[in-house]
C-alpha cells in the first residue's frame, strides 16, 4: 500500500496503490437518516428545506448515485489498482 500527495505547479494530486481487499470495503450513499442526532444541539442532519441530508458528492465533486456502493471515505473513485486523483 502506498499513498502520496504530489504537487505539480498549482495542481495537487493523490497517488494511491491500495491492497486488493480495498475493493470489497464498500458502502452506499450516506444520508442524514444513517447518522445519529447531533448530541450537543439535538438536531438531525438536514438540508435547509428539512429533508435528510444526502452526502452524495465526494471531495472532488463526483456525485454518488443512490443504490450503488462506493469506497468508504472522501473519494469515490479510489480502487486497489494504482490510482491518481487530482484534488485541486
Amino acid at each position: 500500500m502506498s499513498i502520496e500527495v504530489v504537487e505539480d505547479g498549482d495542481a495537487v494530486s493523490l497517488h494511491t496503490k491500495l491492497p486488493e481487499g480495498f475493493d470489497r470495503a464498500l458502502v452506499g450513499v450516506v444520508t442524514g437518516l444513517d447518522l445519529e442526532r447531533v448530541r450537543f444541539v439535538d438536531a438531525e442532519f438536514e438540508e435547509p428545506d428539512g429533508s435528510p441530508a444526502a452526502l452524495d458528492v465526494d471531495l472532488v465533486g463526483e456525485r454518488k448515485e443512490p443504490g450503488r456502493s462506493y469506497p468508504a471515505g472522501p473519494i469515490a473513485s479510489l480502487a486497489s489498482a494504482p490510482t491518481r486523483v487530482r484534488v485541486w
